[in-house]
């Protein structure tokens, strides 16, 4: 497995938020950080980009001076070029501006196009953030297809020490999950204090508002398909807190309960 962590870079705000966000992490799971900045193809951009990432580096720098890090310039379309970049790490971060529309070079904007295409799993961080977050809140879907989401968050639960909050935006005509859910959890890490939550709503704004204080929030990302779920889109345009999006298996509950 890959000891690096990826984080786009285009000097916003936003993607200062994802520096900073990825600096934390790297710095407790003892973990490298590679800065990567999408540049344009003139002799002007070229300029620019050096200056973008030296002064992107010296802010990471000043955050945790004690951490590997490195930067590289790539050219191309961002969500492309990150997209394909994305494999060689054990997370991409990026900063988000949640504008819920194209903008610019912002990867507010990008976010959305990146989280449909990329194979790894995918943290979205924004600007603006609570001031103290506590526990790690897993989104369930119907059939608990989600299970590598479910295992990354009892993951960070574990190295955290923190509740695992699982959570099943439930239709009125559903059937529920959850035991399965909290099967695995209490199977594969017995020391995770685990709580469940079945809510009456909309899964994109019952997600969205369990992540408003959590540390983080994951969510399950493209399938064996390429494509953003509606769940996540809606997450990703309204996204309250730290937000990782865990690539999907063919996995269900009975895989799981046996």
């Amino acid at each position: 497995m890959s000891d690096l962590i990826g984080v786009g870079i285009d000097g916003t705000a936003a993607s200062r938020a994802a520096v900073e966000w990825a600096v934390h992490r790297a710095e407790s799971e003892n973990l490298s950080l590679v800065l990567l900045h999408v540049a344009g193809n003139t002799a002007y951009a070229a300029s620019e980009s050096d200056s973008l990432v030296r002064a992107e580096l010296d802010y990471a720098r000043a955050i945790w001076p004690r951490i590997t890090m490195a930067f590289e310039i790539h050219h191309g379309e961002p969500e492309k070029v990150l997209a394909e970049e994305a494999r060689r790490f054990v997370l991409l971060v990026v900063g988000t501006h949640k504008t819920g529309f194209l903008r610019g070079r912002a990867f507010g904007s990008i976010s959305l196009r990146l989280a449909a295409a990329v194979a790894t799993p995918l943290a979205v961080i924004p600007i603006s953030s609570a001031s103290t977050r506590h526990g790690v809140v897993v989104g369930i879907d119907d059939e608990l297809n989600a299970v590598p989401p479910l295992r990354h968050g009892a993951d960070e639960a574990l190295r955290l020490n923190s509740l695992l909050t699982l959570i099943y935006a439930q239709a009125p005509d559903s059937t529920s999950p959850m035991s399965s859910a909290l099967e695995l959890v209490k199977n594969e890490y017995p020391s995770v204090e685990v709580c469940a939550r079945e809510v009456l709503g909309v899964a994109g704004e019952v997600l969205i508002n369990a992540a408003a204080s959590a540390e983080v929030l994951f969510i399950g990302g493209p399938g064996p398909n390429p494509g953003l779920g509606a769940v996540g889109y809606d997450v990703l345009l309204n996204v309250s807190g730290p937000t990782i999006l865990v690539p999907l298996e063919r996995e269900t509950a009975t895989v799981v309960a046996n």
